[in-house]
């Protein structure tokens, strides 16, 4: 099983992003858990989107449909958490902080 804790999926979340980019290799092994038909590791993946670098969405516009089409297969609750984890990705300002003028 992969990481059901709570804390194992923390730690992988963030081991994973203090060791990658957002290259071919990493969007490599992202492309590979969408793939794989595994629920776990697709709810993963939607962890992993919290912390990823942000524009990560905007950046690889095939990648976030592939996103959301794996969660539509998953049902309508993992399309919808796939489809506002990566608008919050799209829309995050690095530090957290979003401009003054921005309003939600």
């Amino acid at each position: 099983m992969m990481a059901e804790n709570p804390d194992e999926r923390y730690w992988l979340v963030t081991l994973f992003w203090s060791v990658a980019t957002v290259d071919e290799i990493a969007m490599g092994v992202l492309h590979e858990w969408l793939q794989c038909e595994d629920k776990q590791k697709f709810d993963l993946l939607l962890a992993l989107l919290v912390e990823a670098p942000a524009g990560l969405a905007m950046m690889n516009p095939e990648f976030a449909v592939e996103v959301v089409e794996t969660g539509a297969r998953y049902g309508a609750e993992s399309e919808e958490k796939a489809t506002a984890r990566l608008v919050a990705n799209s829309i995050s300002y690095e530090g957290d902080v979003a401009p003054e003028n921005w309003t939600a």
